[in-house]
């Protein structure tokens, strides 16, 4: 009799604790659906200023999520043995890493020719909000190439070129505009017209 009372409670411990699994696994892919998905880290940097480019922030690719960014450094920091002679001996660029939804040997393998092609991570706004993230594009690799094509340090991840940023590109057209018109060059105004650029391309 004690035999089968202590079958009989093993049985339901069982049951308990794989409906707790269930109910976890439930959890995690509604809540939390990039949980199961494959992740790599990647990193990109950038000579211009990241300013408004926050960690959390989305990585997108043609306004898909396929990652957040992790981590904004400055290259001083992340590669303190090495530094980048862009403009000044002791000068530093933005380390931007994240972490995207994709197979790192998948990824690891395709990216030559993916950045062959014009693969380039710029930062852009989100329409109206003003908020910015971090975008995939392809891009002419002529007209736009990377930001930085050699550094003196051996990236720690996968290491995926950046470029200037359309949002930056448009603000210096704007300024040159200004400038050769004779207007006065107005932040609030640049800005202004860069939002709205971007609510046109969205």
């Amino acid at each position: 009799m004690s035999a089968s009372k202590d079958k009989f409670h093993f049985w339901v411990g069982m049951s308990i604790v794989i409906v707790i699994a269930i109910l976890i696994g439930l959890l995690c892919t509604v809540f939390t659906p990039n949980y199961f998905r494959p992740k790599t880290i990647v990193e990109t940097y950038f000579t211009e200023s990241v300013n408004g480019l926050s960690p959390g922030a989305p990585v997108k690719f043609k306004g898909i999520d396929i990652g957040k960014v992790t981590d904004i450094s400055l290259s001083s920091k992340v590669y303190p043995d090495d530094h980048i002679s862009l403009f000044s001996p002791d000068a530093s660029v933005a380390v931007v890493r994240m972490i995207v939804y994709m197979d790192e040997n998948q990824l690891k393998e395709q990216l030559p020719d993916l950045v062959q092609k014009g693969l380039r991570f710029q930062t852009e706004l989100a329409g109206v909000t003003g908020t910015i993230y971090l975008a995939a594009n392809f891009l002419n690799p002529t007209l736009y190439p990377p930001e930085i094509k050699d550094v003196p340090w051996k990236p720690k991840y996968i290491y995926v070129p950046a470029t200037i940023s359309l949002t930056n590109e448009i603000l210096e057209n704007i300024q040159h505009f200004l400038h050769m018109c004779g207007k006065p060059i107005t932040i609030s105004l640049t800005l202004e017209i860069c939002k709205a650029h971007s609510v046109v391309r969205a």
